[in-house]
């Protein structure tokens, strides 16, 4: 969503290519209607597990939490005690190509390249993999791995805020 809200503000367009400004009144219509799609969510069965889970471990969580200004609504988000912000995404079957659900689609790409870009440590629970895992003590354990993992992933790489602010304001901008 950033990169076509950049693209449409000529921020980010091919070297030779004219940009493609847009009127600003345009971009607030699109920028409205986009958070109103983003607001009419609801939580899958295995995203709820998820959660259950993840408060069991003792995490503070919000389900369906709101980010980036408000255009994206993320399935859960948690401070974790080092105080990184972390992001949980549930991926069910319609993230991943019919061919190979190991493969998250191009969309699923872009949001977790933003998210992350925004500043926060990316955990996605594949839905193929969750359903798999039996009983609480696995899922417990395969939680835990995957938030301290993306935690240790997030500080190493640690996100300038320089890139945090540039996204921002371009999500932001009108």
């Amino acid at each position: 969503m950033a990169h076509q809200l950049a693209c449409l503000q000529g921020n980010a367009v091919p070297s030779g290519s004219p940009p493609a400004l847009m009127a600003p009144r345009t971009l607030d219509l699109c920028r409205d209607a986009w958070k109103d799609h983003v607001c009419h969510v609801s939580s899958s069965g295995m995203q709820l597990s998820v959660l259950e889970v993840l408060l069991d471990l003792g995490y503070q969580c919000r389900s369906e939490h709101m980010v980036g200004q408000g255009l994206f609504c993320v399935d859960i988000g948690l401070l974790h005690l080092s105080g990184t912000r972390v992001v949980i995404e549930v991926d069910g079957p319609h993230h991943f190509s019919r061919n190979d659900i190991t493969k998250p689609l191009g969309d699923q790409l872009l949001r977790n390249r933003l998210l992350r870009a925004l500043g926060f440590a990316l955990v996605c629970v594949p839905g193929h993999q969750w359903v798999n895992l039996e009983g609480d003590t696995e899922r417990r354990s395969y939680l835990t791995g995957l938030v301290e993992d993306a935690v240790e992933e997030h500080r190493a790489k640690q996100v300038s805020e320089e890139t945090v602010s540039y996204v921002q304001n371009i999500l932001a901008s009108s």
